[in-house]
């Protein structure tokens, strides 16, 4: 029997230790319908090919977005500017 919550063979999902020490240091819960969630409430979302500890795992890592800044506010504007310049000439 492999549990599908840590991956680890021995035991069932509603027997995971790992899952359960996480619940027991409050790092996740259940909700009123007894399924578990983010310690905010929030839903664990999971891809159907993975455990419930790599995605509480996965959602532990920092979140990052990209952002570019540049300090050449020209070449950030110009092809604004030049798009623009030619919608103008198309009209």
């Amino acid at each position: 029997m492999i549990c599908y919550r840590c991956g680890e063979k021995g035991h069932g999902l509603n027997r995971c230790p790992v899952m359960d020490e996480l619940i027991n240091k409050k790092q996740l819960i259940r909700d009123v319908g007894g399924r578990l969630v983010h310690v905010d409430g929030f839903p664990i979302r999971k891809m159907p090919s993975e455990m419930y500890l790599q995605v509480y795992e996965r959602d532990q890592q920092p979140q990052s977005h990209l952002i570019m800044v540049s300090d050449d506010w020209e070449e950030v504007s110009q092809p604004l500017a030049s798009s623009e310049s030619k919608r103008e000439n198309d009209e």
